[in-house]
């Protein structure tokens, strides 16, 4: 995994074997045969290549996806809020959920097959936004437009069929487009048990 890390980074910043060569003290050949893993750097290399990069010497290494501390720190406040959250929903669906994609990212682990998968799971977020700013506009809308049935002569009971309407039919759209996700999530899961 080294080797393929230090040809993405010396890529990622635009230098040839040489020029990084020339920049750790060490000949391009050496280069060379890291990026080939014809031989593997000893750890005063790895540490002084990973404060060049600015990657922790664990991403460096294969260990970590995360390329700099920062990021791992960031990933952390963001379950941490994440679990601040769910303490406030119905737990059995939570539970559900994390279960199957946590078991559905392992898996894309061990296939390596993760940006495929995060791909999947950040459109089904992004469908998940829209549904709820939908809500949330309809219930944002729903005095304004009161005004206007009203103005039009209808009684507040029709005017409450019209709202509860458009709000049943966003929830259904949203139920289904998550029902959706569960299947296209169940059907990875299942293609990852027969070994695709």
């Amino acid at each position: 995994m080294i080797a393929e890390r230090i040809k993405k980074l010396r890529e990622e910043k635009g230098l040839s074997q040489a020029e990084l060569a020339n920049i750790m003290g060490v000949s391009r050949m050496t280069i060379n045969n890291y990026e080939m893993d014809k031989r593997s750097p000893d750890i005063a290399f790895v540490l002084k290549l990973a404060d060049y990069f600015f990657v922790t010497v664990e991403y460096l290494i294969g260990k970590s996806e995360f390329k700099h501390q920062d990021d791992k720190e960031y990933t952390s406040e963001k379950v941490m809020k994440f679990m601040e959250i769910s303490e406030h929903l119905p737990q059995q669906p939570i539970q559900s959920y994390l279960a199957e994609i946590s078991k559905l990212l392992e898996l894309a682990g061990e296939h390596n097959t993760g940006k495929e998968i995060l791909f999947i799971l950040q459109n089904s977020v992004s469908l998940a936004n829209k549904i709820q700013n939908g809500y949330i506009d309809v219930k944002n809308t729903a005095s304004d437009e009161t005004i206007v049935l009203q103005d039009k002569g209808l009684s507040n009971e029709q005017i409450q069929s019209i709202t509860a309407q458009k709000i049943s039919a966003l929830y259904e759209c949203g139920y289904d487009g998550m029902l959706s996700f569960g299947d296209a999530v169940k059907m990875a899961l299942q293609g990852f048990g027969k070994g695709c």
